[in-house]
């Protein structure tokens, strides 16, 4: 590697700005669907089969895991999906990603 092939450290930090805010945009987009109190049978099986949750379960201390651990916190569809699941799987599914 040449020294001009290099990223300054300004470079840098514009790539890793656009690389975050792209992954939140992401994480915030993937999850639409939601409908007031309730959910749609097409937004429980997102939230059942979201890819970000799946990073989630294989590496918890991942970047993407984090966002989507913070996600969960905030976010009205999974709110609604855990109030969707019969009250056993919801307390599995509560302790799991408390």
């Amino acid at each position: 590697m040449t020294e001009k092939d290099r990223l300054t450290k300004k470079q840098f930090l514009r790539a890793a700005v656009l690389a975050i805010t792209g992954t939140v945009a992401a994480v915030l987009v993937s999850c639409g669907g939601e409908q007031g109190d309730t959910v749609e049978k097409t937004q429980a099986a997102a939230c059942a089969t979201c890819p970000m949750r799946a990073r989630y379960d294989r590496d918890p201390g991942s970047l993407l895991g984090r966002i989507w651990k913070w996600h969960i916190g905030w976010c009205p569809g999974w709110k609604s999906y855990l109030a969707s699941l019969p009250v056993g799987e919801r307390k599995k599914v509560m302790e799991r990603y408390r």
